[in-house]
């Protein structure tokens, strides 16, 4: 009889041990395989993000060329200034001139208004 006994208990232990295994299986399945996609899923869209950056800092220009635009800046704002200087004195030379002209040759009548 006890020997009986021992044979069943070792019997249940086997299948508890075997259910406690396919548990284990099971919730490693439902819940691992999934855990572990979600984790591919935010690993590819990382490296894809990484890549778009990679990217962006390719087209982004360096210090020098940044130091070289900005000197191509100063040197349009300086012509710009010159042009305006250069076009205040055409202005100013200008209506000098027409101011001496119509006093010497006064300027035509304005004509009739049509009906």
């Amino acid at each position: 009889m006890q020997q009986s006994m021992s044979f069943q208990i070792a019997g249940l232990a086997s299948q508890m041990q075997s259910q406690m295994h396919l548990s284990f299986q099971n919730m490693q399945h439902q819940m691992f395989q999934p855990m572990m996609a979600q984790m591919q899923k935010v690993q590819d869209s990382l490296h894809s993000d990484i890549a778009a950056l990679d990217s962006r800092f390719e087209h982004m220009p360096s210090s020098e060329q940044f130091e070289q635009l900005e000197k191509r800046q100063q040197q349009l704002e300086q012509r710009q200034q010159q042009l305006e200087q250069r076009f205040d004195t055409l202005h100013t030379a200008f209506t000098g001139f027409s101011d001496h002209f119509y006093s010497i040759y006064p300027p035509p009548p304005p004509s009739p208004p049509m009906d």
